[in-house]
């Protein structure tokens, strides 16, 4: 049987790498970055992937560009504190272990559809130009804790099964509308200078905005929280405040013993005298209690 000499990924011009066994099992033949036979090329694969990326460095810390775009990773990267000063591309890859970004200065980074199926960490990195995490999973832990995007960062369509951590995130503007975090969400102490578009986001953790700067609009319609949002303390600079149909205020009472019965509500304390000065929208909505 005549075999491919070049991987079957579409637009890899790489030659296929087949297992010591030579035994393949797939669609097609891949390079060994796309090959999902991720036990068997593990060894191999990491020795490919060192000679891979020493080729990008320009010096010791900056990457001139870094093309993975649907790389099958079955070992942990490890990409910190370095410059990319192109694109950093990397749709639909997938990280079957833990991955660090930390303290990395992305230019342009395109994560969309990619696939982290262990913990992310992102923590203290700046992205200078668009960030796109458009249709990502994010199985484990996924950390974004103290970056700063300078332009519009994209999450629509995300999905979160683990805790995701925003804290202290400098936003210029974002998009996570449709996205989903199965686990605890936080959002404290976050800093979003433009529009912050949460639109038919679910929450079935915790939401924490606590202490969070909204500058430009912040829109959650249509958001569904299944479980607390914490709203306090939150610094309004806006001039509008919009929140779609949202669960029904919930009563703390002896029988309940304080804890929500499925959907519950918003934990908006200290913000009356914010609710007086500022324009808040409810489209279809109660008005919220206040816990205060």
């Amino acid at each position: 049987m005549e075999h491919r000499t070049t991987c079957s990924y579409s637009g890899c011009t790489r030659s296929t790498w087949r297992p010591e066994d030579g035994r393949y099992s797939g669609d097609g033949e891949n390079c060994i970055f796309h090959s999902p036979l991720t036990d068997r090329k593990r060894k191999e694969f990491k020795e490919a992937w060192e000679t891979f990326l020493a080729n990008t460095f320009s010096d010791s810390r900056t990457i001139t560009s870094l093309d993975c775009s649907g790389f099958i990773f079955p070992i942990q990267i490890t990409l910190k504190n370095l410059i990319i000063t192109g694109k950093a591309n990397f749709p639909g890859t997938v990280f079957q272990k833990d991955a660090s970004f930390e303290k990395t200065i992305f230019k342009k980074a395109d994560f969309s559809k990619a696939l982290f199926e262990s913990d992310v960490y992102f923590g203290k990195s700046s992205f200078t130009r668009l960030a796109v995490f458009k249709h990502t999973k994010f199985s484990g832990r996924v950390s974004f804790d103290r970056s700063e995007f300078l332009l519009p960062a994209v999450f629509s369509h995300a999905h979160c099964t683990g805790p995701a951590n925003f804290r202290k995130v400098k936003f210029t503007s974002t998009s996570f509308d449709h996205t989903e975090f199965l686990d605890d969400a936080n959002f404290t102490s976050a800093r979003f200078l433009n529009e912050a578009n949460f639109s038919n986001v679910s929450f079935f953790g915790n939401a924490h905005f606590t202490n969070a700067h909204f500058d430009g609009k912040a829109i959650f319609d249509d958001a569904r929280f299944s479980r607390f949002g914490f709203f306090s303390d939150i610094n309004l600079s806006c001039t509008t405040i919009s929140f779609g149909n949202h669960p029904q205020p919930y009563v703390r009472n002896r029988e309940n013993g304080g804890r929500p019965p499925g959907d519950s509500v918003f934990l908006l304390s200290k913000l009356w005298d914010t609710f007086q000065k500022r324009h808040l929208k409810y489209k279809s909505a109660p008005i919220l209690r206040l816990f205060l």
